[in-house]
């Protein structure tokens, strides 16, 4: 992980060219790693350019859907990149970070465990998900996130949850940040869906402090709410 790191940012800080045709398969789950280093580098260049060339073609069609017929804008290709770096900014921040071999280890074993048994799982010390998957306590805001490039939305609100009754958060808005335990709110962004997921989870009644921002008006906002729907019913 520290050599692909080291390999993206020289890469990332390089000038990215397209003056070439070239093929990369960025869906990778079933290959084989790179045989060395050069191969692990070469990968990472036409991963990066094909992720910008992808942004940039999102921004470039949401702003004009005649995009796709006419010259490069330098100022949008400009946020693809950025949005790209962020991204694998945010990716390799929370590999170093302890709960990222956590993770890895809760995967591993499960691997292990379903070899032997397909019904068996392994729930690590700090996952509450298996125990709230045996009381059916799933209380939360009653939102659907939606994980954009590294950052969260709202996808859609639950009627009747505790988000929708109270009209302070609406569809498409932009969760910044979530508090702990201690109240501090904490940025969210570039974290795993399921670490996001548990931080809204709780207790029947419990206030939880989100700050949103508004992709329509740009405002930010801070918003007090008490747990009260329940997923999956």
């Amino acid at each position: 992980m520290t050599e692909a790191e080291a390999d993206y940012k020289l890469l990332m800080a390089a000038a990215i060219t397209f003056d070439k045709q070239e093929e990369v398969k960025h869906v990778r789950k079933n290959d084989p790693f790179p045989a060395t280093a050069n191969d692990r580098k070469e990968l990472w260049r036409k991963l990066l350019k094909y992720y910008v060339i992808r942004n940039y073609m999102d921004l470039a069609v949401a702003a004009d859907s005649n995009a796709v017929s006419k010259p490069t804008d330098p100022a949008t290709m400009e946020k693809a990149k950025v949005k790209v770096k962020k991204y694998f900014d945010d990716f390799f921040a929370h590999s170093h970070k302890q709960k990222s071999g956590e993770e890895k280890f809760e995967a591993y074993l499960n691997v292990i465990a379903m070899e032997f048994d397909a019904h068996t799982m392994y729930s690590g010390p700090k996952d509450r998900t298996f125990t709230e998957m045996l009381n059916k306590r799933f209380f939360g805001l009653g939102i659907e996130l939606e994980n954009r490039d590294g950052e969260y939305y709202v996808k859609r609100l639950m009627q009747g949850g505790t988000a929708y009754s109270s009209g302070l958060v609406k569809e498409n808005d932009r969760i910044v940040a979530i508090a702990d335990a201690a109240g501090d709110l904490l940025n969210i962004s570039g974290l795993p869906n399921n670490e996001v997921v548990s931080m809204i989870r709780g207790e029947r009644n419990v206030c939880e402090n989100a700050g949103t921002a508004s992709r329509r008006t740009g405002q930010d906002r801070s918003r007090e709410k008490g747990r009260g729907s329940r997923y999956g019913e």
